[in-house]
């Protein structure tokens, strides 16, 4: 079952989000508010991600993923669609965390909509 959530307040989504929290997949969050860990700007800076790239993912994923209570992977192609970005957020601190993200090739794998 797939979800949608779309033109709500922060709090209504947030709201919304933690009912949803049991479910497997959430389509799109419109307002997120995050802080990235410094685990995370290292792996990304070694991995040849931008933080705009990150910033995109988690305003306009193609995808949300809940991984137990407190992981969302949020993902989204890459502009040319050669990859695909993995975005690990722990939606229950305030603001969400940003764990860790990777770029990978292996679209099939892990995105519903295959090139």
């Amino acid at each position: 079952m797939t979800f949608v959530l779309t033109k709500r307040s922060p709090l209504s989504a947030l709201r919304l989000l933690k009912t949803l929290s049991s479910k497997k997949v959430i389509n799109e969050i419109v307002i997120m508010e995050y802080i990235i860990s410094k685990h995370c700007l290292e792996q990304i800076r070694l991995r040849g991600i931008i933080v705009d790239e990150i910033n995109s993912v988690l305003k306009k994923p193609d995808l949300v993923l809940k991984q137990g209570k407190e992981i969302a992977v949020y993902q989204a192609l890459t502009f040319d669609r050669n990859f695909l970005i993995r975005i690990f957020v722990n939606t229950l601190k305030q603001p969400n965390l940003v764990i860790t993200a990777y770029k990978t090739s292996k679209i099939s794998k892990y995105h519903e909509d295959k090139i």
